[in-house]
């Protein structure tokens, strides 16, 4: 996921961005939307999360939302597919299509399991394993970045005022 760059139209949907430092939080350089075609754009955003709650939605709405997201060009082919993985993380957990969940508690969970595993790996001295588990370990962080993104649009939340790192 290309946060620092955004260079999807959700950059236009949150407004101009600044310039992102690594060591930042890539979530506090989002501004509020500030132009009117971002206000329409944004518009849109708000009318397609107005359908779900992401502490409260079931894998087959994930994936709808999901799939709404990349049919208006909000996510890329990329972030499409990370989210999607993380749809199919869900099947691989034995949750049902229909039974709902707090995705926002889960991707934190599974970035707090893919860490461990990361700094187990590293104490081991494992560098067969290092490489895989430093990939599960980003494409966790990016897909719980696209949630709280998602959640923070969804609240009407300022995206600058989010100072918690996840």
């Amino acid at each position: 996921m290309e946060i620092r760059g955004l260079s999807n139209p959700l950059a236009t949907l949150l407004g101009q961005r600044k310039a992102v430092e690594p060591s930042q939080d890539p979530l506090a350089a989002l501004p509020a939307a500030s132009t009117d075609s971002s206000a329409a754009a944004g518009s849109l955003l708000d009318e397609i999360l107005a359908d779900y709650d992401l502490h409260r939605i079931t894998p087959q709405k994930f994936s709808e939302l999901i799939d709404r997201l990349k049919s208006v060009d909000i996510l890329s082919a990329r972030d499409h597919q990370q989210l999607n993985q993380l749809r199919q993380a869900l099947d691989s957990a034995g949750l049902d299509a229909d039974q709902s969940l707090d995705l926002l508690s889960f991707i934190r969970s599974k970035l707090d399991e893919s860490r461990q595993s990361l700094a187990a790996a590293q104490a081991n001295d494992d560098p067969s394993q290092l490489s895989a588990l430093e990939a599960t370990v980003k494409l966790a962080q990016d897909q719980s970045d696209w949630l709280n993104k998602l959640d923070a649009a969804k609240r009407d939340r300022p995206l600058g005022g989010l100072d918690a790192k996840v």
